[in-house]
Parts: C-alpha cells; sequence; structure tokens
C-alpha cells in the first residue's frame, strides 16, 4: 500500500520531535509521557480488569454448565424414580382391583352359602316335622298294636275260660 505524496514529505514522529523539541522544552515533552503513560497503564489496567472478569464469566459459565448437567441429571433421576412409583401404584391399583373383584367373588358365595344353608336348614325343619309325624305314627301303631294284643289276650282267656 503506498502512501499519498501529500504523506511523503512529511517527516518521522522522532524528527518531528527533534525538530519542534528547543520549542516545547523538555518538561512538555515529559508531561506528554507521564500523560501518555497514565493512559496506557489506565488502558491496561481496564484490559487486566476485563480480561480478569472474561476469566470469571468463563469459569462462572463453566460452573453453571456443571451445575446444569448435575441438575439435568438429577431430574433425570427423578424422572426415573417418578416412573417407578407410577409403575408401582399401578400395580397396587391392580392388586387393589383383584382384592375387590375377590372380594365380590366371596360375597356372592357367602350368599350362596347362605342361600344353601337357608335350604339346608329347610330341609332339616321338613325332616323334624315329618320324622315327629312318623314318630306320632309310630306311636299311633305300637299304642294300636298293644291294645290288639291285650284283646288278643282277653280274647284267648276268654275262650280258655268258656
Amino acid at each position: 500500500m503506498m502512501l499519498p505524496l501529500a504523506f511523503a514529505d512529511m517527516p518521522g514522529p522522532f524528527e518531528f520531535l527533534l525538530k519542534w523539541l528547543p520549542t516545547i522544552g523538555w518538561p512538555a515533552v515529559i508531561i506528554v509521557v507521564w500523560y501518555l503513560r497514565g493512559f496506557i497503564s489506565k488502558a491496561e489496567k481496564r484490559a487486566t480488569d476485563a480480561e480478569a472478569a472474561v476469566i470469571q464469566a468463563g469459569k462462572d459459565y463453566v460452573a453453571m454448565a456443571r451445575a446444569i448437567q448435575d441438575l439435568s441429571k438429577s431430574a433425570k433421576e427423578a424422572a426415573e424414580k417418578v416412573e417407578l412409583l407410577k409403575q408401582s401404584i399401578e400395580r397396587h391399583i391392580q392388586v387393589g382391583l383383584d382384592i375387590a373383584a375377590n372380594q365380590a367373588k366371596i360375597a356372592s358365595l357367602l350368599n350362596r352359602l347362605e342361600e344353601v344353608s337357608t335350604t339346608q336348614f329347610n330341609i332339616l325343619k321338613d325332616i323334624a316335622e315329618k320324622s315327629a309325624v312318623v314318630a306320632t305314627q309310630q306311636n299311633l301303631i305300637t299304642n294300636g298294636f298293644q291294645r290288639m294284643v291285650e284283646r288278643l289276650i282277653d280274647t284267648i282267656k276268654d275262650d280258655g275260660k268258656g
């Protein structure tokens, strides 16, 4: 890249300084250098502070990324535990439904057993009533047979006397 012709005649910074140094004097140069040193020092401090802030931000970013990874891992573990808990609850619900169905069957069987017991009781009651009737009839037959035997004996006694 070539400089324009207007700048070709311009002296370099040292030539400028040497030319004008006797006019402006060394104290002015020292003040300018001191001011530039302060400016450069502040710029370096700002750059150092900015660099430290960027490094801290990077560390914070890394720490935050690790925290997010840990949180993600914890969330995944929690989701797995929730899934296991859901499956366990579903199994408990199924067992509860099975128990309810079995209790309904037991209630039905108990109801049927009550019906059978009532029927058996009625049969036994009928048997007892019929047995009572049979006993009464046997008693009547036995009494009738006894009177018949007594008449027969009385008839035989009367025939033997006569």
